[in-house]
């Protein structure tokens, strides 16, 4: 046994050695020369005509395969490789059919023997165009005590081309939501447009420029059965019906918050006449204590002074 592997491994070791190797070689060779496939993901770019648009899907990517010998299959990089472009400038609607001359770069040795989708189809429609109003979403809250006051777009309409048929549907277009977050000041700002529906597209601006006005935000608070007090009587004595009011206070929030209630007061003020003479008279009813920028209302407006000499004081 010992004498039989020194003879299959030992004699002749030199020529078993040069037959190894160009056995190797030759699978190596072979297995280089033998075609094998690969997939590879392409881009699909348009070149779309002036008068019509296309309304049927559009392709962004189509799967194909490439054949080719290993030793350049291995080398094969689909990112060296054209988009593969599609003029519709003259193209008829119906079926396009995916083709091997579409594919520019291709090494020498390989060859593209299918897509995945195979075609796509093609329908157009007559191109028509429309200037619509350009309106801002807002995101968020301002600061407390302010408010959005206004917001003003520039341009403030847009042309906007799309098929024909359904361009008089699109009443308008929006730019991406505005942060006004905590905002207390007006302030511009550039914003992209949204998406627009699908086979439309805006002719010019992808930017609109946006002023958002920020202001006191205006607020009311309401106190009823406030007491009505008459001045100005020194003879007579004198008292409303009613009594009390309803008082609506609006204005600015913050300057609402620095309303003193307990300083506010309803009057009515009594005139001479009141002072010397008895009856019942319609007075309209005032208020005081407030803070600059509130305005009030007081419900009734309108209230009865009744006046009467005052009682002799008793000895």
């Amino acid at each position: 046994m010992r004498e039989l592997l020194r003879k299959v491994f030992v004699e002749n070791a030199a020529l078993k050695a040069v037959s190894m190797v160009l056995a190797v070689t030759l699978f190596i060779v072979v297995r280089g020369e033998k075609d094998v496939q690969i997939g590879a993901a392409m881009r699909v770019v348009y070149t779309m005509p002036d008068d019509r648009v296309l309304v049927s899907e559009q392709i962004d990517q189509v799967r194909m395969i490439v054949r080719g010998p290993w030793s350049r299959i291995k080398r094969f990089d689909e990112r060296d490789l054209d988009p593969i472009h599609i003029d519709l400038r003259e193209q008829k609607a119906g079926i396009f059919r995916f083709e091997s001359s579409l594919i520019h770069g291709i090494p020498p040795g390989l060859s593209v023997i299918s897509f995945a989708p195979p075609s796509l189809e093609l329908r157009f429609e007559s191109l028509g165009s429309a200037t619509v109003p350009v309106s801002v979403p807002t995101d968020g809250e301002p600061g407390y005590g302010y408010e959005v006051v206004k917001l003003i777009p520039v341009p403030a309409k847009l042309e906007v081309k799309g098929p024909e048929a359904e361009i008089g549907n699109l009443k308008g277009v929006a730019t991406r939501p505005v942060s006004v977050q905590g905002a207390t000041q007006s302030f511009t700002i550039d914003v992209p447009l949204a998406s627009l529906p699908r086979n439309f597209e805006a002719v010019s601006a992808r930017q609109i420029k946006v002023r958002v006005e920020i202001g006191p935000r205006q607020d009311s608070v309401t106190r009823a059965d406030v007491p009505i007090e008459v001045t100005g009587l020194s003879t007579r004595s004198g008292e409303t019906a009613p009594r009390v009011v309803t008082v609506v206070l609006r204005g600015p929030r913050l300057a609402l918050d620095a309303v003193d209630f307990n300083a506010m007061r309803a009057i009515v003020e009594a005139t001479r006449e009141d002072d010397e003479n008895d009856g019942d008279r319609p007075k309209r009813v005032n208020v005081s204590g407030l803070p600059a920028g509130v305005a009030f209302e007081v419900k009734p407006p309108e209230v009865v002074l009744r006046t009467h000499k005052k009682a002799p004081t008793p000895p």
